[in-house]
C-alpha cells in the first residue's frame, strides 16, 4: 500500500475511529510489523492535539516462547506496575486503537489449556478495573448523546468494543430483559 493511502487510513482511524480531543491520552495496541504504519497513526493523534500516545508492542513468537517455558501462574500473574498500568487507564481513560495484524496460526501448537487458564487469571485480575472503566464510558457517554440516543443495553461493551456493540448480542439482551422485566 503507497504511503499516502497509509497516511489517509492513520488520520481516518485517529479523527473518525477514536476521535481524538485535545489533551487526551491515546494507548496504542500493536504488532511488531507494522511500525511506519504505527507511527503515522502516532503522528495524526498528536495532530489532532493528543497530550500523550503511548504504544504497547505485541510479538506473537514471544508470546510462544512465555507459553511454552514459563508456569501457568506466572503466566497468569500480573505484577505490580502491570496492576497500575490498568490504574492509571481507569483514572486517565485514554483513546483506544488496537492495530493488531497477528498471524491467525502464530500461535498453533502451544499449550492451549495452560494458555487459556493463564489468561482466564489475567482477565479476574482486571476485571473490577475494567468495570469501573465501562461505568464511567457509559456515564460519558449517556451525558454526551443522552439517555435515548444511547440505551442501556447498547453500551455493554463501551470501551472496548464500539458503542452500539453487536447485534445479534443486542437482540439476546433484549429477549432476556423481556423475560425478566
Amino acid at each position: 500500500m503507497n504511503k499516502k493511502r497509509l497516511k489517509n487510513y492513520a488520520r481516518l482511524i485517529a479523527k473518525a475511529g477514536v476521535n481524538v480531543q485535545k489533551g487526551q491520552e491515546v494507548l496504542i495496541t500493536a504488532d511488531l510489523d507494522q511500525p511506519e504504519f504505527v507511527r503515522m497513526v502516532v503522528d495524526e493523534c498528536y495532530r489532532l492535539g493528543a497530550s500523550k500516545v503511548t504504544v504497547d508492542w505485541n510479538y506473537q513468537p514471544l508470546m510462544r516462547s512465555h507459553v511454552r517455558y514459563c508456569s501457568e501462574k506466572v503466566l497468569g500473574h500480573l505484577d505490580d506496575w502491570q496492576i497500575e498500568k490498568w490504574e492509571h487507564q481507569a483514572k486517565v481513560l485514554p483513546c483506544k486503537i488496537y492495530l493488531l495484524s497477528e498471524d491467525p496460526d502464530g500461535l498453533n501448537g502451544i499449550n492451549q489449556k495452560k494458555y487459556a487458564a493463564a489468561m482466564r487469571e489475567r482477565s479476574r485480575a482486571i476485571k473490577p478495573i475494567r468495570d469501573r472503566m465501562a461505568v464511567v464510558y457509559r456515564r460519558r457517554a449517556r451525558e454526551r448523546l443522552g439517555e435515548k440516543a444511547l440505551p442501556r443495553y447498547a453500551c455493554e461493551h463501551l470501551g472496548r468494543k464500539a458503542v452500539v456493540g453487536d447485534p445479534r448480542h443486542l437482540a439476546r439482551r433484549r429477549r432476556s430483559d423481556r423475560r425478566m422485566g
